[in-house]
Parts: structure tokens; C-alpha cells; sequence
């Protein structure tokens, strides 16, 4: 019995020492990476900077650059810290088109800053605005109220309106009044202005169609007015705010474009592959077409696990909505905007659904904010920029930990690191299969451990039952004894 037992322990000490030393990780190499860059450090010595290349962010495979690994001449793993741009001032302008609410009724009060209005919102959002004198029955359109469907962060300057007249007035005058609010409680009119479109008998035309006034933020505006000294009778067709507004930008920006895919879910899909280690901080629609006006809805898929035995399935989440253009407006070009998801929105795969079937495929252009490589250069070159493994946790130091004392002013003025050509690394796919192998071997190795262990707790069972079974004899001859 005794010999069974250390059997036993000798079987399971084995295995459990396989299995430790299969499932140890080995120091990273270079030829555990996909891809491997070739870098050329400038100088004899000293610490140097890398911006990292495009094709870093394309290919590695860890969400905060976790793959990321710096090799020398001789292999040997080098320390490095990733250090990000400072964020700059940057003015840009900003057009707005908003949402024009029509309000019927009669006031007596034509300053737009006095009419008394019942406004109903959801989250912030205006649904619907009426005057508080609007009586059930229909009257007279008497004001226009303009949603700019601002967000809480954004805090344009405007200092323009332009006004599109209603549809079929070729010559058509007004007068107007613009009051602008905040918090949907105090208005202030800040302007006013004579409004014009004039047509000639050979179709030539005049259009005096602009409001300018001091450059101030606001969120909503109101909009009062007379044609020929009565209350208008049709809105306007579009009203569109100019302005500039300061953003925090990174210093320096990358970025690439992206091919369409037909989507997986619908044919109202376009779908844009992309690494999740990229962080994307703008976005925009590239259009062939010389006019093309799009509202889409900007998300992504899921995977929802299956509930219920049911079976596992892939919807679409929308996170929310732009309207893309490209238009020839006259002698210019107008185009839409950027989107802006923020660095913490990380995806490897967009999706842009519209309402309707697509007949073209937009470029998808994106811009981010690529990191700095800083390492000390010991002489010990050419060095290599090693990346694309799945399994890695990051190797990143602290920023101190590899440029102590230097100031930020010093890390922008650093020598750079000169980049070649990604290439793939032909010893990753044996290195990869080596992996493979060992987790193999380190799964069986568990498996083989889990039966000796049960093995053993069916041989431990059966001693103790044994051994209750001669303690039960034993008890039985003394009690016969005894009689």
C-alpha cells in the first residue's frame, strides 16, 4: 500500500513540473512577432525619440499598443516608454444647420426676446415649441424658434445666420429679429436686419440673405418677423449659423483611408475594418460624386450570447447620427465635417447604416494621434521595432523610468529615430506553432494532472475504507473476547 502511495506522489510531482514549465513564458524574442520593422537611430548615444509609424497602429494587435516590443543588434529586449503629444489651441470653423420649429399664433409683442413660449424637451433634445397664446384652431405663422442641437461640450462663437428664402418666392422681402437663449428661460435679441431675394425679368438675381452680429456662444435662437408689415406667411427653408470654434487638437496627426465592405447584416450597411490599437480621433466620408447629401447612423456590431437555448446572435448598435455631403454650391465646393469618437471608442470594425440601399462606397478617412518611442540609444544598433502577437501584456516603462529628469520642452526636442519598411517576420509562423505546441502539451498536462489527482483521491478513499474495515474486525474479536 505504501509503495502505491509514493507512486502516486511521484506521477503527480512529474506531471505538475511538466505542466509549470509548459506553461511558463519564455523571454519575448523577435521572432515571436508577425512583424518587424528595422529602426536607425541617429548619433553615437543618448536618449532618442520614435514617432510611430502608421503601420504600427494597422497591425499590432493589442488595444493599448500591448505588443509593442524594442529589440538591439543581439536580440536582447530594451526598455522604452510611450509619450503622447501635448494637446494645442487649434480655431476652427464650425457651420450649423438648425432645426426650425414654425410658431403659430398671434402675440402682440414682435421682439422676438418677449414671446411668452411653451417649449417640451426630452434629455436636452427639443421635441416640439409653441406659443402660449396659440389658441386649438389654426393661425397665422408668427416666429420661427432654431434648435442648434449643440452638445453639452461644444461652445461655438457664431456671428452669422444665413437664411434660405421659402420655397416659390423669387422676389420676396422681410423683415427680421433674432434673439438668442441658453437655458430656454432668458432671450436677448441681437440683431435685426432687412432680408431680400430679388429676381429680373432675364433671371438674374439679388439676394440679401445674411444676419451678422458680435461673435457670442448660444444654443438656441428665435426668429421674428413682417413681410411688408404683416405677420410672414411661410418659414424660411433653411437657417444655417457661422462660426469658429477652439478645439484641444494633438500637434501632430496620421491617417489613412479605408475601402468600403458591403455590410454583414444589410445592404443599407457600409462596413470599414480597422485595428482596434488605433485611436481614432476624427472621421469623415470621402464621396466621388460632385452632389451627395447622406444622414447615416455611426456604430458597430455585437455579438449577443444566446438566451434560453436560443441561439447566439449579431445586431447592429448605433451610437449615433451624421449627415455627410459633398455639394457644388455655385463656384465652391462644400463638404461635411469630421466626426469625432474620442480616443476611448476603440473598434476593429465600423459600421455606417442609412435608410435606403447605397449606390456608391465612400472612402472612410481616419486621423489619430501616433505616440512617442522613447528609448536610450547604447550603440548596441541597428535596433528593431517588433509587433502583431495577440498573448502580450504591455512592456511599456514609466516615463521617468527611461528620460528622468527631462523636461517636456527637452522630450519635443529629441533626436529621431529613423523607421524602415514593416516587413513580415518568416520565423513568426514557427515560433507561433512552437506556442501552439506548448499549450498543447500544457493542456494534456493538465488533463493527466486532474486524473492522477482523482486517481488518487478513489486510492486514498479506498485505504480509509479499508482500514474502517479492520478497525470494525478488530472491535468485533474484542467484544467476542470479552463475553
Amino acid at each position: 500500500m505504501n509503495r502505491l502511495i509514493c507512486g502516486a506522489m511521484l506521477a503527480l510531482g512529474a506531471i505538475s513540473a511538466g505542466s509549470y514549465a509548459a506553461g511558463v513564458e519564455k523571454p519575448a524574442k523577435p521572432e515571436h512577432y508577425r512583424y518587424l520593422m528595422p529602426l536607425e537611430a541617429p548619433g553615437k548615444g543618448g536618449l532618442v525619440a520614435l514617432r510611430l509609424p502608421p503601420a504600427v497602429y494597422l497591425q499590432a494587435r493589442g488595444r493599448e499598443l500591448e505588443d509593442v516590443r524594442l529589440f538591439d543588434a543581439q536580440g536582447r529586449p530594451l526598455r522604452f516608454a510611450l509619450h503622447y503629444p501635448e494637446m494645442q489651441n487649434v480655431k476652427e470653423q464650425v457651420e450649423k444647420a438648425a432645426r426650425i420649429f414654425p410658431l403659430y399664433g398671434e402675440s402682440k409683442d414682435t421682439n422676438a426676446s418677449k414671446m411668452a413660449l411653451d417649449i417640451d424637451t426630452d434629455e436636452g433634445q427639443v421635441r416640439s415649441v409653441r406659443l402660449k397664446s396659440q389658441s386649438g384652431t389654426a393661425q397665422g405663422l408668427h416666429a420661427l424658434f432654431l434648435d442648434l442641437g449643440l452638445g453639452q461640450e461644444e461652445k461655438p462663437l457664431f456671428e452669422e445666420l444665413r437664411l434660405q428664402a421659402p420655397p416659390g418666392s423669387s422676389n420676396y422681402s422681410v423683415r427680421v429679429w433674432l434673439a438668442v437663449s441658453d437655458d430656454l428661460q432668458q432671450w436677448e435679441t441681437i440683431a435685426s436686419a432687412d432680408l431680400r431675394w430679388l429676381q429680373n425679368s432675364d433671371g438674374q438675381t439679388l439676394q440679401q440673405d445674411r444676419l451678422r452680429f458680435a461673435a457670442r456662444s448660444f444654443r438656441y435662437a428665435r426668429l421674428s418677423f413682417e413681410e411688408n408689415g404683416k405677420t410672414a406667411a411661410k418659414p424660411f427653408s433653411t437657417a444655417i449659423f457661422y462660426g469658429a470654434q477652439t478645439h484641444a487638437l494633438p500637434g501632430g496627426r496620421d491617417s489613412v483611408s479605408l475601402q468600403a465592405q458591403a455590410g454583414a447584416l444589410a445592404d443599407t450597411d457600409l462596413m470599414y475594418q480597422v485595428s482596434r490599437a488605433l485611436p481614432v480621433y476624427s472621421m469623415r466620408l470621402e464621396f466621388s460624386e460632385p452632389q451627395v447629401v447622406l444622414p447615416l447612423t455611426i456604430g458597430t456590431y455585437r455579438d449577443i450570447p444566446a438566451v434560453s437555448g436560443g441561439a447566439p446572435k449579431r445586431v447592429f448598435h448605433g451610437d449615433w447620427q451624421h449627415t455627410f455631403y459633398r455639394m457644388q454650391q455655385g463656384d465652391a465646393v462644400r463638404v461635411s465635417g469630421d466626426v469625432r469618437p474620442g480616443g476611448e471608442d476603440r473598434q476593429d470594425l465600423w459600421v455606417f447604416r442609412a435608410n435606403a440601399p447605397l449606390s456608391s462606397k465612400p472612402v472612410l478617412r481616419i486621423e489619430w494621434a501616433p505616440a512617442q518611442m522613447l528609448f536610450l540609444h547604447d550603440g548596441n544598433g541597428p535596433y528593431q521595432l517588433a509587433f502583431g502577437r495577440a498573448d502580450d501584456h504591455s512592456a511599456a516603462s514609466p516615463l521617468h523610468q527611461v528620460a528622468p529628469d527631462f523636461q517636456l520642452s527637452e522630450l519635443e526636442k529629441l533626436p529621431q529615430v529613423k523607421a524602415g519598411e514593416a516587413r513580415l517576420n518568416p520565423a513568426a509562423q514557427v515560433a507561433q506553432s512552437e506556442v501552439e505546441r506548448a499549450g498543447k502539451l500544457a493542456q494534456r498536462n493538465t488533463w493527466l494532472l486532474w486524473g492522477v489527482l482523482c486517481a488518487g483521491v478513489l486510492l486514498l478513499g479506498g485505504m480509509v475504507w479499508r482500514l474502517l474495515g479492520q478497525m470494525r474486525r478488530q472491535d468485533a474479536k474484542q467484544d467476542g473476547g470479552a463475553a
